[in-house]
C-alpha cells in the first residue's frame, strides 16, 4: 500500500499542528540541563539564549535548544550568580514547556524554573585549558609572527559549505581590489560536530597550495554556532599554517580561540576583503614628496632654457646720469641770468 502525499499547507498551519502534536504526545513539563550561550536580556526584561550540549573529543557544541526566561526568573538567576548577569558558559538546569509557533523562534523552551548548576561549564574550562596549552607551547602567537604581503596575488579561501551570505559578501567586495587575485577555495562545515575537522583540513590543504594568505570567512549567526572556532583542531591548524590566516567570521563581541591564534581578526567577511583592498591600494599609491621638494620641482632658471621664452629685454638706462645733467644745465642758466642783470 502506498501513502498519498498530504495536501500542501502554510507554514503557520504546520507550526500549529506541530505544537498540538508536542502538547498531546509529549510531557507537559520538560527538564533540561545544558550550557548557556548567547545570553541576552531584552527590553521586555525577558532573558533569551541557547542551552547547548558539548560533544566529546573537542567537537564543540553538538546540540542547541533556544530558551526564554521570564523577568522574575532572570532576577532569581542573577541573585544566584552573586548579583551579576549570567555569564555565557554557565551550566543551567531548567524546567518549562516546549512552545512551537513563535515567528522568531519556531521552537523554544519557555522556562518556568531554573537553577545555576555550575558558574562555569565543562566547555568554558576546556576553552581556558586549550588557551593555556597553546600559550605554553608558543602556538598562540606563531601565526602572527608571519609576514602578510602588502599585495596578495594568490589567496586561499575557506568558506561555509552551506549558506552563501558570507562568501558572497567577501567575493563581491573583493572584486574592487586594484589588482587581480587568484583564489583557491575550500568549502567546509562551519558548525556542528563535523566542523572542527572540516575547517582544520581546509586550512591544512590551503597552507600547502602556494597561497600568500588564507581567509576563513562565514556569515553571522548564534554565538553557539561559533563553537568550532573554540576547538583544538582549528586552533592548531591556524598555528601550524605556513602562511598568515585572516579570520573574517560574522561576530563582533565574542572572542574565540581561533581569534587569538589567527594572524588578523576582523568582524565580518566584508571587513576581511576591505583589509586586503586597503593594503593593495596603499602599496600602489606613490609616496607623496615633502613640501620642500615640491617647491624645487619648478625652480626659476637663471639662464633661458628649453621650454622657456626666447625673447630678450633691452637693458634699462640708468637714471642717475640724467638727473646730474639736468642739475648742471639749471645751474648754467641761473649764472647766465645773474651776468645779464649786472
Amino acid at each position: 500500500m502506498t501513502l498519498e502525499p498530504a495536501s500542501p499547507q502554510g507554514v503557520t498551519a504546520t507550526l500549529r499542528e506541530l505544537d498540538a502534536l508536542v502538547s498531546t504526545h509529549g510531557p507537559s513539563i520538560w527538564t533540561v540541563t545544558g550550557t548557556l550561550t548567547g545570553w541576552r536580556v531584552a527590553r521586555s526584561r525577558w532573558g533569551r539564549g541557547d542551552l547547548c550540549e558539548t560533544g566529546t573529543g573537542g567537537d564543540g557544541i553538538v546540540g542547541r535548544l533556544p530558551i526564554a526566561i521570564p523577568p522574575r526568573l532572570v532576577t532569581q538567576l542573577r541573585h544566584q550568580a552573586g548579583g551579576e548577569d549570567l555569564p555565557d558558559g554557565s551550566e543551567l538546569r531548567v524546567t518549562g514547556r516546549v512552545e512551537i509557533g513563535d515567528r522568531w523562534n519556531p521552537l523554544r523552551l519557555v522556562v518556568t524554573g531554573a537553577v545555576v548548576v555550575e558558574p562555569q561549564s565543562d566547555l568554558v574550562r576546556a576553552r581556558r585549558l586549550l588557551v593555556e596549552q597553546l600559550q605554553v607551547s608558543g602556538a598562540l602567537d606563531r601565526n602572527r609572527t608571519l609576514t602578510l604581503p602588502a599585495v596578495v596575488s594568490r589567496l586561499g579561501l575557506v568558506s561555509a559549505a552551506s549558506g552563501e551570505a558570507g562568501r558572497r559578501d567577501f567575493l563581491g567586495r573583493l572584486s574592487d581590489n586594484p589588482t587581480p587575485i587568484d583564489i583557491v577555495e575550500r568549502r567546509a562545515a562551519m558548525s556542528g560536530s563535523t566542523a572542527p575537522k572540516a575547517i582544520s583540513d581546509a586550512i591544512d590543504g590551503l597552507g600547502f597550495s602556494a597561497v600568500d594568505a588564507i581567509v576563513v570567512c562565514r556569515g553571522g549567526g548564534a554565538a553557539s554556532d561559533l563553537s568550532a572556532f573554540d576547538t583544538g583542531p582549528v586552533a592548531t591548524a591556524i598555528a601550524r599554517s605556513p602562511v598568515p590566516v585572516i579570520l573574517g567570521v560574522g561576530h563582533s563581541t565574542d572572542r574565540t580561540v581561533a581569534d587569538l591564534t589567527a594572524h588578523t581578526r576582523v568582524a565580518t567577511p566584508t571587513a576581511a576583503a576591505d583589509l586586503l583592498i586597503d593594503r593593495a591600494t596603499a602599496a600602489r599609491t606613490p609616496t607623496t614628496q615633502p613640501a620642500a621638494v615640491a617647491v624645487d620641482r619648478c625652480p626659476a632658471p637663471s639662464m633661458p632654457g628649453p621650454g622657456w621664452p626666447t625673447t630678450t629685454r633691452k637693458p634699462e638706462r640708468p637714471l642717475v646720469p640724467a638727473v646730474c645733467i639736468g642739475v648742471a644745465l639749471l645751474v648754467v642758466m641761473l649764472l647766465a641770468l645773474l651776468i645779464l642783470h649786472r
